[in-house]
């Protein structure tokens, strides 16, 4: 029980630093000439990145601009551009993810 707890913890601390990651970038105003988002536990924990990463995409691209994702405004407002910034990120994550740990 106390390892199951442990592990959805993790996983739900991890969507939150990937929510707030995406959301920095599409709300910070000075990122149009440089792209950066706050760097997490999520850029090393690989497990939750990719379950975290397929359930968000899986979302936008299964309901559209019906997916909480777009709705909430999160990142974007429409399926195209939240699909944008995921990638985006996901690139920027794989880029300079692992030269922080």
């Amino acid at each position: 029980m106390y390892c199951t707890e442990i592990a959805r913890f993790s996983y739900a601390f991890d969507r939150l630093e990937v929510l707030m990651a995406l959301g920095h970038n599409y709300n910070d105003k000075n990122s149009k000439d440089w792209y950066w988002v706050p760097l997490g536990r999520y850029a090393y924990n690989h497990d939750n990145r990719t379950r975290i990463f397929n359930e968000i995409s899986e979302s936008i691209s299964s309901q559209g601009n019906e997916s909480i994702y777009v709705k909430s405004g999160i990142f974007g407002q429409s399926e195209d551009e939240c699909t944008k910034v995921m990638e985006d990120f996901k690139g920027w994550v794989k880029e300079h993810g692992g030269s922080f740990w």
